[in-house]
């Protein structure tokens, strides 16, 4: 995808490569494989059956918002740019802050070893992960 918008309401996986192009998901329900440079990810509701998810974004915000019951274990690289996530039901096992790097491996949500896993390398971008309200 290049250059355009991208609107979907329900989707059982994805994988994407898109430049210039803003995605807006109401419902993922399964893994994704998102690759972006300049534009924007907003997914409103993660459901708790997806086990393999990867953003790798440049130049492009990313927004997920996960079911409430989903924990997953997160690995995140940030270059010049901000990883926002929830503040309860965390474990930050390992965090690097560098001048212009920074680096997170831990786990987010209730279960004692989630089997889902959550990839992001940011590049001059922010990343949020939230819970659905």
């Amino acid at each position: 995808s290049q250059y355009d918008k991208v609107k979907a309401e329900s989707l059982d996986g994805v994988i994407s490569v898109s430049r210039f192009t803003d995605f807006s998901i109401d419902k993922l329900n399964g893994d994704f494989d998102f690759d972006i440079q300049y534009g924007e990810l907003a997914v409103r509701h993660i459901s708790p059956g997806f086990t393999k998810g990867s953003i790798r974004n440049s130049f492009a915000e990313a927004k997920l918002v996960f079911d409430p019951k989903t924990s997953f274990n997160l690995n995140a690289e940030m270059s010049f740019g901000d990883l926002n996530y929830p503040k309860s039901n965390v474990t930050i096992e390992k965090e690097t802050v560098g001048y212009t790097t920074n680096r997170y491996m831990g786990k987010i949500g209730t279960a004692a070893s989630p089997l889902a896993s959550l990839t992001i390398k940011s590049k001059y971008a922010n990343t949020s992960i939230s819970y659905q309200k």
